[in-house]
């Protein structure tokens, strides 16, 4: 279970993760969850707007910050991912830092707007069936399987500055807008 999704469930039963292969992944989750850029940039480009960031719970240890966190469509505000992450705040400059524990940008945004070189590294992809507080954070009824990856996001000297789980509520499929590449 990685970490910041055990976070989530300290003292609670975990929910059950199947891996899934990238190329099994299912439209539109694939297009979503598989590459290396981060799932703000994606689903920004998806939607074809920005997205904002509802922070959900927060914890900070020293230099480390995790949180539950939930991105909305900024225009009616339907959660499109649910995430669990842990930051290494040492990575980021004080201006970057400051916007990190303010909680109110999210984090791909973040790190785009603030030009930080990083590389993003899917660990692995995966199901898992909705649980009571994953449903109610995504507005979905019942048992529906959500798809999702567990992502790290590397910087300078191979340090990693974040650690994410990633979960999608259901999706239609659509055609995914690309986004410009990060140079």
């Amino acid at each position: 279970m990685p970490e910041p999704l055990a976070r989530c469930y300290e003292g609670l039963p975990t929910p059950r993760l199947t891996v899934v292969e990238p190329e099994q992944m299912p439209a539109p989750y694939r297009e979503l969850l598989v590459h290396d850029g981060t799932m703000t940039q994606t689903l920004e480009g998806f939607l074809g707007q920005r997205l904002a960031l509802r922070v959900l719970a927060q914890e900070r240890r020293g230099s480390s910050l995790w949180r539950q966190v939930l991105l909305t469509e900024s225009v009616g505000g339907r959660p499109v991912e649910l995430g669990a992450i842990q930051i290494d705040l040492t990575c980021f400059d004080e201006q970057a830092r400051t916007l990190v524990l303010e909680g109110r940008v999210p984090l791909g945004r973040l790190l785009e707007d603030s030009r930080l070189e990083y590389t993003s590294r899917p660990e692995c992809f995966f199901w898992t069936e909705a649980d009571a507080a994953m449903s109610e954070a995504l507005c979905v009824t019942g048992a529906q399987r959500l798809f999702g990856r567990w992502n790290r996001l590397v910087g300078e000297g191979e340090r990693v500055m974040a650690e994410v789980v990633e979960l999608l509520p259901p999706l239609e499929a659509a055609p995914v807008r690309r986004v410009a590449a990060r140079k």
